[in-house]
């Protein structure tokens, strides 16, 4: 597992050679699947096919 700034200086291109470069590719790949999904789930959300739930206590979000 990467720490957060090899994972940083992976993505950002800092990190050089052969290796940098295959984990790269596997991530761009990795991303493909990965967005049709999100965007699928957001138009669930748009069209009115998912349902949001609400609660009765305030939310505090911290992040993402």
């Amino acid at each position: 597992m990467l720490r957060p700034t090899e994972f940083r200086n992976l993505v950002s291109g800092q990190q050089k050679g052969p290796a940098a470069a295959f984990m790269r590719g596997v991530l761009r790949v990795a991303e493909v699947p990965y967005t049709i999904a999100v965007t699928a789930r957001n138009r669930r959300y748009d069209r009115g096919a998912a349902s949001i739930h609400s609660v009765e206590a305030p939310v505090i979000s911290v992040g993402n």
